[in-house]
């Protein structure tokens, strides 16, 4: 996940990525499934965009098929 890590201000906006790559190092075209805990502090889109709510700290678990990457969001 891109970043690893951020900081944001409430109310503030910023793109995640997620990249799956195969043991060859090639890169799949494989569905990334995002989720954020806890939702108060901030949200996040299908596409990975999060917005900061409220100040704390949470994850940003991106999981496609058995694999997951987590990024880690400071409000």
């Amino acid at each position: 996940v891109e970043p690893a890590e951020a900081m944001m201000r409430v109310g503030e906006m910023q793109n995640f990525t997620a990249r799956v790559v195969a043991p060859n190092g090639d890169t799949l075209e494989t569905p990334v499934t995002w989720s954020i805990t806890p939702p108060r502090v901030a949200s996040v889109s299908m596409t990975g965009t999060v917005t900061a709510r409220d100040p704390g700290l949470a994850t940003l678990p991106a999981r496609a098929g058995m694999k997951s990457a987590t990024a880690k969001i400071t409000v």
